[in-house]
C-alpha cells in the first residue's frame, strides 16, 4: 500500500459521495440506526469551535456536520444539515484548507445566507466567525 494513501487507500467518486451525503441526510434501511448514532454530539471542542461526533465535526449551530481530508495534493470537504436537507461536497486537486471555506460558503448560499469573498479568508477565522449561523 502506498504510504500516502489516505484511509487505507479507499477511493470513491462524486457519485459515491453524493449517495453518502444523501444517506446521512435521510438515513434509511439497515444502516439507519448506525448513521443516526454517528450524528450524536459527543464532546465540545474549541478548535475549530463546535463539537465532535463519531466520525463528524459539528459547527456550533449543532445542525451542520462536516468532515474533511487531505492527502497527496488533494483535498475533500463534506458538510450537511439534515434538518434542512442540504449538503455540499468539495473535491479539489490542491491540498488547501481554503476548500473548507468554499464548502461552508456554498452551504450558506444554499441556506439563503451571504457568503463572504473567499480570497480574504483563512479557514480558522472563517469557521470561527460563521459557525454559529
Amino acid at each position: 500500500m502506498d504510504a500516502l494513501s489516505g484511509a487505507g487507500a479507499i477511493r470513491s467518486t462524486m457519485h459515491d459521495m453524493l449517495r453518502f451525503v444523501r444517506a446521512n441526510i435521510a438515513p434509511s434501511g439497515a444502516l439507519a440506526p448506525a448513521l443516526v448514532r454517528s450524528h450524536v454530539l459527543r464532546q465540545e471542542i474549541h478548535e475549530p469551535p463546535g463539537y465532535v461526533t463519531f466520525g463528524w465535526h459539528a459547527l456550533r449551530d449543532r445542525n451542520t456536520l462536516w468532515h474533511n481530508g487531505e492527502t497527496g495534493g488533494s483535498h475533500a470537504y463534506v458538510a450537511f444539515d439534515a434538518r434542512q436537507g442540504l449538503g455540499v461536497i468539495v473535491l479539489a486537486n490542491s491540498a488547501s484548507s481554503q476548500m473548507d471555506a468554499v464548502g461552508l460558503g456554498a452551504l450558506r448560499l444554499l441556506r439563503g445566507q451571504p457568503a463572504p469573498a473567499l480570497c480574504s479568508l483563512r479557514r480558522s477565522r472563517w469557521m470561527t466567525r460563521n459557525s454559529s449561523d
